[in-house]
This record gives structure tokens, C-alpha cells and sequence, in this order.
């Protein structure tokens, strides 16, 4: 018997080639913009990581070089039109303004950087769309420490000395002041006593404390009754002072244990520049591990942070924090550490610092200066 006419097999066999071929063109155009969707998508982001970038510098520049004047914009500007060079941004597709410049107190001074670009699309011209604009934005702050971890267990009483200047962090059972030692307690990880006090002279306090009239911050201390209150710390402890101070002196790098290793000389303002190989709050080469009894080839413990307090009564009284100042600590005092003898002396210094604080509100005299993104 003869059958005529086409196999059912064979049909279908042609049907599905010319279903693929009227449906390829719809999946290389939907593949194609995809491509031009994630092309765009890693432009903006590009973008994004400019505008940060940018709004850092200029606030890293705002309130320079006198940190009492904040309306002078142009240096911040500059800073910013040499990143966005930088980031191969044209200079004329930015916006740069500033907030809080001409009365600091209200609040932080701050740079706000919005940026856009042409961005061309390969396959979507297929639909008819060329090009879009890709836009970026963010603002940065320059302010000082509202609350911070890793302080010292010791006080000055405000207003802290002049900038580059020496001044006693704690004193001994030979000179006495107000009848303390202007040590503080800012926690109890060891128990009340000289255990925490070493613990906290070696590794900074565990707690965060907070600056007067910072009310965004709440400390986490359960020995200070409110946030920006902590009692004195009694009694003079040479022995915890001495091991405390030992280990901050012994584990410092030798790359960074002088004063002019770890700090560029003063501006015409008192405000010095903190070397970054030897910051010890960066992630980078000058951070300082804990614990750690080989340090690495640049970290110094001897940049502290210690607050500043209004006054010191007599005994375990409360002490008032109103802010935060940096020191480079020298050392002991011309007694050394040795019977009831055990000061502690410091550098006090003013400087653009990257700490790991939380954000308070700009004080031009501040010793600690620092930037952060807000957007």
C-alpha cells in the first residue's frame, strides 16, 4: 500500500524550526537588555562609590584651615572637583551645596555632592530607547565624637590644654587633686577595682560613653548613672597604672613610637596630621590587634583618647563628660612608677582623626575632628 503525503513526525519537526525562528529574535533582544539593564545598574553604582568618595573629601576640607570658621567653602570645593577628576568625573555634571557653614552650632557642617551622566544603551534601541541619565547623591559631615568606646581611664578637666602641649592624665598620692587621682571608672568587665582599671589602661573601655547634650547617644557603661556621667576611680593603683602603661609602651611599634613618627608637624591653627600607618582605629596597616604581644610592624598604643570632664569633687564623685581629646602618651612622670609615685603624663593633640566614634555635633575647639556619610 502506498501512503501519500507528509509524516506526522516530520511536521511537527518543521513547525518547532519555525516557532524558534520567529522566537530567537525575541530572546536575543530580551537577553540583550539584560546586558544593558546590569550595564546601567553598574554605572550607577560606579557613580554611587564617586559621590561618596567626593562628598568625603570635601567634608574632610570644610572648616580648613581655621577650624573656627566653617563659611570659607572653597577649600572643600576644590577637594571635591579634584576627586571627581579623579574618578574620571566631569567636574560640570556635579552639584555640590553646603548645610550648617555659616552657624556650626545648630549643627553638622555638611557637603551634599549630586552627579549625572548620559548612559548609552547597546541593545535596547531595538525598543526605541537610546540613553538614559544615571544619577548619584550623598552628603558627608564633618563633626566631633558624640560617644565612643576604647577610652582611657583617665580625665583632663576642660578646657584641655593648648595643642602640642604636656598635661597630667593622672596623679599620684604626692599631689593629689580635689582629693582624687583624675582616674574615672567607665566599666566593670573585671569586677570593680584595679583588674577592670589595668584591663581598661591596656585594651580601652568596653563601654561606649557619651558627651554632654548628645542625647542620640546612650552609653552602655553599667558604672556611669546616665550617659554622660561616670564616677571618679578612688585610690592611686600604682601597680595596675604600671602594668597598664607597660604594655601600652611595650607594644607599640618601633616605626611608631615617637611624636614625630606618629604626627606631622602643627598648621598654623595647633592642628596636627595622625600619620594612618600609625592610627590605631583604622582597619588598614596601623591597627593594633588585641590582645597582642608581638605588635606588627606599625601600630601605636600610645594615641589615646580620654575624656574631658568638667571638674573632679572628692572621692568616688560623678564627673560630667562635655567631650572627648586625643594625647600621645609619654609616659610616667619625672618620679617614674615606683612607691606612691606613678603620674601619668600626655601630649595633647588636635587633629583630623578617623576614629571609631559615634556622631555628635561639630565644636570647632575639639580636639577630634573626623568625617562621616550621612546619604
Amino acid at each position: 500500500m502506498i501512503r501519500l503525503g507528509t509524516p506526522r513526525r516530520a511536521r511537527e519537526g518543521g513547525q518547532v524550526l519555525v516557532f524558534a525562528a520567529l522566537l530567537l529574535p525575541i530572546l536575543l533582544a530580551m537577553a540583550g537588555m539584560a546586558v544593558d539593564v546590569g550595564s546601567y545598574a553598574d554605572d550607577k553604582r560606579t557613580l554611587q562609590n564617586a559621590a561618596d568618595a567626593i562628598a568625603l573629601a570635601a567634608a574632610q576640607n570644610l572648616c580648613t584651615p581655621n577650624p573656627a570658621d566653617c563659611s570659607d567653602t572653597r577649600p572643600a570645593l576644590a577637594a571635591a572637583q579634584a576627586y571627581a577628576i579623579n574618578n574620571k568625573i566631569d567636574p560640570s555634571a556635579m552639584t555640590v551645596t553646603f548645610d550648617h557653614v555659616e552657624v556650626t552650632p545648630m549643627g553638622n557642617p555638611t557637603v551634599h555632592v549630586s552627579l549625572s551622566r548620559n548612559h548609552s544603551f547597546t541593545f535596547m534601541r531595538i525598543v526605541g530607547v537610546n540613553s538614559r541619565d544615571v544619577g548619584a547623591a550623598a552628603a558627608a559631615i564633618k563633626t566631633s565624637p558624640g560617644g565612643m568606646s576604647g577610652l582611657k581611664p583617665w580625665a583632663v578637666v576642660y578646657p584641655p590644654p593648648a595643642s602640642g602641649t604636656t598635661a597630667t592624665l593622672k596623679y599620684d598620692a604626692n599631689n593629689p587633686q580635689n582629693g582624687n587621682f583624675q582616674a574615672i571608672q567607665l566599666d566593670n568587665t573585671l569586677g570593680n577595682g584595679s583588674p577592670t582599671y589595668q584591663n581598661t589602661i591596656q585594651f580601652g573601655s568596653a563601654s561606649i560613653v557619651c558627651a554632654q547634650g548628645v542625647t542620640t547617644c546612650a552609653t552602655t557603661s553599667p558604672v556611669c548613672p546616665s550617659y554622660d556621667v561616670c564616677p571618679s576611680e578612688t585610690g592611686n593603683k600604682v601597680s595596675a597604672t604600671r602594668s597598664g602603661v607597660d604594655y601600652l609602651l611595650n607594644n607599640t611599634s618601633a616605626s611608631c613610637s615617637t611624636f614625630a613618627q606618629v604626627f606631622g608637624a602643627p598648621d598654623a591653627y595647633g592642628q596636627y596630621t595622625l600619620n594612618p600607618s600609625c592610627n590605631p582605629w583604622t582597619s588598614g596597616s596601623g591597627a593594633c590587634p588585641t590582645p597582642d604581644t608581638v605588635p606588627p610592624a606599625q601600630c601605636s598604643r600610645r594615641v589615646i583618647v580620654i575624656p574631658v570632664v568638667t571638674g573632679f569633687g572628692n572621692g568616688q564623685s560623678p564627673v560630667t563628660i562635655v567631650s572627648f581629646a586625643l594625647f600621645w602618651l609619654q609616659g610616667y612622670g619625672a618620679g617614674g612608677c615606683t612607691g606612691n609615685s606613678c603620674e601619668i603624663t600626655g601630649t595633647f593633640v588636635n587633629a583630623q582623626v578617623t576614629v571609631n566614634a559615634l556622631t555628635g555635633v561639630y565644636d570647632a575647639a575639639s580636639a577630634i575632628h573626623f568625617v562621616r556619610l550621612t546619604q
